[in-house]
């Protein structure tokens, strides 16, 4: 049966909500590294592993989300309540304390954008149904209002935290989450998404221990988690045993349930859930260097002047990815129709082996522009890196927003918010992983030349170039197996 073209007004009011929501985590998220080596004094190095590992709590608390949403609490509520601890810690970040409180406030957003992300993308696909072409085209819009954010972000909350005051950028991410509330709740309100799930409404978890008492306990599991991801905000060392802890854990616990389903549909569905995930941990380390050594990069080595006014450099990370999303977001959302409707759609492992390539394509760029600044001693032109975003912009729209369509589509209905939060366990990793390669990248404090700079990030670059190259080269020996677990080896589909 033919699908309208229209879109269901719901998606546009949890558009919005994302989009307030990414406007305060980029906002944090792009000035972070610089806050903590300009404004606090922190040593780059150490200012790399803070920025990971914030990162990587912010994408792994979504598969703790999940679980209370599917178990406990629903979507909706996933979502308020996630909201308000995100409102909470800008607050605390946007007060002129110590480093402590800006772990605190950190820790606190964390937890929040576990609530919050995995589920709203949840409620996105509750839209559809899961044969509705509209699915991908829908993620892509979504995904087109992430950016959004986080473009208005650039624009505002780096350019006042640089130029005028830090804490002043904190408190503007702090009003982008209250505007994303109240949408939210008028969304909700007249009826454009509801809790369709009756696994909330018939949960056991929920039945034996009473609303009241589970609220009770949910306010100590969220006060815990914050401490927890407190303490180790305050000591990286150990943040690198417990992700990776907790991450080879998630992954054997996905593969375990995999293997333990009784139907072989869902163990082919759940183990190619696995396998995009453990891909997109790949992409996801190249693409968070953004937020470190390559802010750190374009701030050193970076020629970022026009007409006598230097750019920010968290709005000149932030402001071209973004860009380019929301100029490539509705046409690549339009093409996989288009292909679709002349039964030409690449399947989702060529889509990824695309991002894949265009990754490596990226950071090829990007190691060139670090050699030449390395080799003539002067800074190199802000087109290097203009192209090498553009690259990246290409690869994560092959990569994520059809990602999160084929876990949304895949996961079994009772697995659902636990495996889209799963699906962030890649970023998860990806993010501290970057946070690890920019701390490999040691420059003293002060003014220095600029080919010494410049020759420490060629070396990451180029390393990062001759790892992916290998996660290609593997992708594509296993691409038929891969096919075959998505149930798209049929021959219609594209290589």
């Amino acid at each position: 049966m033919p699908h309208s073209v229209k879109h269901p007004k719901g998606l546009y009011f949890l558009f919005f909500t994302e989009m307030w929501e990414r406007f305060s985590f980029y906002g944090i998220t792009g000035i972070l590294v610089l806050y903590l080596s300009k404004g606090l004094n922190v040593s780059e190095s150490e200012a790399g592993l803070v920025s990971g590992a914030y990162m990587a709590f912010t994408f792994l608390a979504p598969i703790l989300g999940g679980w209370v949403a599917d178990k406990l609490i629903g979507y909706v509520w996933a979502v308020t309540v996630g909201g308000i601890l995100i409102l909470l810690g800008n607050i605390v970040l946007s007060l002129p304390l110590d480093l402590n409180a800006v772990y605190l406030g950190l820790a606190i957003v964390a937890i929040g954008t576990g609530f919050l992300k995995s589920t709203v993308s949840v409620l996105v696909g509750q839209l559809y149904q899961p044969s509705d072409v509209r699915r991908d085209s829908a993620y892509t819009l979504f995904y087109m209002g992430i950016n959004l954010g986080s473009i208005l972000a650039g624009l505002i909350i780096a350019y006042v935290a640089e130029m005028i005051n830090w804490h002043y950028g904190f408190a503007l991410a702090a009003i982008g989450m209250a505007f994303g509330l109240c949408l939210f709740g008028y969304g909700y309100k007249k009826g454009y998404y509801s809790e369709k799930s009756n696994i909330v409404k018939s949960a056991n978890l929920r039945r034996k221990i009473g609303l009241f008492n589970g609220a009770i306990w949910l306010i100590i599991g969220a006060i815990a988690s914050i401490a927890i991801i407190f303490v180790l905000l305050s000591d990286p060392g150990n943040t690198k045993i417990v992700i990776t802890v907790i991450s080879f854990g998630l992954l054997f616990y996905i593969a375990f349930l995999a293997f333990k389903s009784q139907t072989t549909a869902e163990r082919n569905q759940l183990l190619s859930i696995l396998v995009f995930i453990i891909t997109a941990v790949f992409f996801w380390s190249l693409y968070k260097q953004m937020f470190n050594s390559l802010a750190l990069f374009i701030d050193k080595d970076i020629q970022r002047s026009i007409m006598g006014h230097t750019i920010p450099t968290g709005m000149f990370v932030l402001v071209p990815n973004s860009a380019f999303i929301i100029i490539l977001a509705s046409i690549f959302a339009k093409v996989w129709i288009l292909l679709d409707q002349k039964g030409k759609n690449p399947s989702s492992p060529a889509k990824f082996l695309m991002g894949l390539f265009f990754s490596l394509a990226s950071f090829s760029t990007l190691a060139l522009s670090a050699y030449l600044a390395y080799t003539t001693g002067t800074k190199s032109s802000m087109l290097w890196p203009l192209a090498g975003i553009f690259l990246l912009t290409c690869a994560e729209l092959c990569i994520s927003p059809v990602g999160l369509s084929i876990v949304s589509k895949m996961s079994p209905p009772r697995l659902s918010g636990f495996l889209m939060g799963s699906w962030f366990l890649a970023s998860s990793i990806g993010s501290y992983v970057s946070g690890l390669l920019s701390s490999f990248v040691k420059i003293p404090k002060g003014q220095i030349a600029v080919s010494i700079s410049a020759q420490a990030y060629f070396g990451l670059f180029y390393r990062c170039c001759i790892g992916m190259a290998i996660v290609i080269c593997v992708f594509i020996i296993f691409l038929p197996v891969i096919k075959r677990l998505t149930g798209e080896h049929r021959s219609k589909d594209m290589a």
